[in-house]
């Protein structure tokens, strides 16, 4: 089997196992690395040489790498050939001047369980599980067909006796990944990141953060001050926000809830804004505006100057009606509208936290059409709250069906 590593790079399966490796310099650390539950890789693609996860990752990084794979299922590595095999990659893999591991999940217990055969220096391990043995983590509840499937009672079954240094990044908030970590000794450090779940490395790559730690992994300078201030940048990441608010969090009162809604809705709007090239503007949301259908002369304040823009860039088009105007302002930004007319009062009117509605909207006017079709649009990308004024609409007799179906949805979200 030493044979397969004579070339430079390659690929090879070992049962249920593929592998693909490529080395740069044998003067360089050479990671050896393991997929996650959801990486397996199909065997008619294994003939393809197609890279597993990790690969490509730590072959830019430059770096000697051989990858490993389950094959058709997630088998979780739990076969004895596979295991024997790894004793020629720990004979190959002992010149070079360090070993390191890589794994995520499934992966990370891969990376753990076989640390000590493969004589690995450090690891890094994300969200590792680190068995299946049910005597060892009888409060593990997922997987538990792979739990009751394969041996975990013989071999490497087991991560948490890794004599490596390195560290394990986890999610604290996530009960079963903080036990599977805290399950490693004290060779093993921890790195916390709260509220993203199990997908960490996807979340750290979301965050700008997972090819750095590769990399001051790689080259033994985590600094882990540097990181907590990194992660923070998990603010920034609507899928932080969808598992807070998720109904499983039992942490989530009604006062967590509010403020969650309030910084998630902030983050899509400054995306939104920056999407938009509006970068010279105070992205501090405002309290509200209030939105009507008609001004008078004395409400010239900033409610009445975003509601004239409104009102102005709506009835630019003589030719459109309310229909076809609502259809206009629900498109306005993402047809570049903001491209046109974001020296006006828009930005202020997108920068509201909450708009309040207020008095009768003629159907027969199209402007009317616009600024409520702008408004909806608003509540839909980026969760602006509509409260009613005395609210209402008439001439609405005759509209198209799907009209009236986004009146009606408009009304339902509108809170009274």
């Amino acid at each position: 089997m030493e044979s397969y590593f004579q070339k430079q790079s390659g690929y090879f399966s070992i049962e249920d196992v593929y592998c693909k490796f490529h080395i740069t310099d044998i003067h360089k650390p050479i990671v050896v690395s393991f997929a996650g539950a959801g990486d397996f890789i199909k065997t008619q693609r294994t003939k393809l040489g197609v890279s597993p996860w990790g690969f490509e990752f730590i072959k830019k990084n430059g770096g000697n790498v051989i990858s490993f794979a389950a094959i058709d299922v997630s088998n979780w590595y739990r076969n004895a050939k596979f295991e024997s095999f790894l004793e020629h990659v720990t004979a190959y893999i002992a010149d070079f001047p360090s070993r390191l591991g890589y794994g995520g999940s499934m992966g990370g217990y891969g990376v753990s369980a076989f640390s000590n055969k493969l004589r690995l220096d450090r690891v890094l391990l994300i969200n590792p599980v680190s068995t299946l043995n049910k005597i060892q983590v009888p409060w593990e509840r997922r997987f538990s067909s792979a739990a009751a499937r394969y041996d975990w009672g013989s071999g490497c079954f087991d991560g948490r006796h890794v004599t490596a240094t390195g560290y394990v990044v986890y999610d604290p908030l996530h009960k079963f990944d903080k036990r599977h970590a805290h399950r490693y000794g004290e060779n093993i450090k921890h790195l916390r990141v709260y509220g993203v779940g199990h997908s960490m490395a996807r979340h750290l790559q979301s965050m700008g953060m997972l090819g750095k730690l590769y990399r001051d992994f790689v080259n033994d300078s985590i600094d882990e001050h540097d990181f907590y201030v990194n992660a923070r940048a998990r603010r920034y990441i609507d899928q932080y926000y969808k598992r807070q608010l998720a109904s499983f969090n039992r942490r989530l009162t009604p006062t967590r809830k509010e403020i969650l809604d309030k910084h998630r809705t902030a983050i899509k709007r400054k995306r939104l804004l920056e999407s938009l090239g509006i970068f010279d503007v105070n992205i501090s949301p405002l309290a509200e505006l209030t939105m009507q259908s008609t001004i008078s002369q004395e409400d010239r304040g900033l409610s009445g100057a975003c509601n004239d823009a409104l009102l102005r860039i709506g009835s630019l088009n003589k030719d459109l009606n309310f229909e076809t105007s609502w259809e206009r302002g629900l498109e306005f930004i993402k047809k570049g509208g903001f491209k046109y007319y974001k020296k006006v009062h828009l930005v202020k009117v997108l920068n509201a936290e909450k708009i309040v509605l207020s008095g009768t909207f003629d159907a027969k006017r199209p402007s009317n059409g616009f600024i409520l079709g702008f408004l909806s649009s608003l509540h839909q990308n980026l969760g602006t709250v509509l409260v009613s004024k005395g609210f209402n609409l008439k001439n609405i007799d005759g509209l198209p069906a799907d009209q009236l179906k986004r009146i009606n949805d408009l009304r339902l979200s509108i809170r009274q």
